[in-house]
């Protein structure tokens, strides 16, 4: 999996290294090799930031072919299991799927924070996997 554009360097636990995310911006593209099979997306993803006012809106997306969208409300974090059909993927000899987080924000703009983090986040994304039916 070759995380593409739209991503911030992956970041981990100082105190426990074998965990790390990336934050996705707006819109975040991710690359892997084409099955050229059906298969099933595993995305391991949340919202750390609990002071935020409402949900965000995820998509995911082939192209022009929407293969999942919900809801993720501040303090949750989701594990989506997305199937995806091969004639979705394409015929080229990868995919590209693209991840959009709306609203954005920035830490340091938030009401009463104390971060100096100026970085525009989406969702946090712990995990991303493919695996074909």
């Amino acid at each position: 999996m070759l995380y593409n554009s739209g991503w911030h360097d992956a970041e981990v636990v100082p105190d426990s290294p074998g965990i790390e995310w990336r934050w996705s911006k707006g819109e975040s593209t991710l690359q892997f090799r084409n099955p050229k099979r059906d298969l099933v997306l595993m995305l391991d993803l949340d919202q750390p930031q609990s002071d935020l006012k409402g949900s965000q809106q995820v998509a995911l997306r082939a192209g022009s072919v929407a293969l999942d969208s919900f809801s993720l409300r501040p303090g949750e974090r989701v594990v989506r299991r997305v199937a995806i059909p091969a004639d979705a993927l394409g015929n080229s000899d990868n995919v590209e799927l693209t991840l959009q987080v709306e609203p954005t924000f920035s830490p340091a703009y938030l009401p009463g924070a104390s971060s100096k983090d100026v970085r525009t986040l989406g969702a946090r994304v712990f995990h991303f996997h493919v695996q074909p039916k």
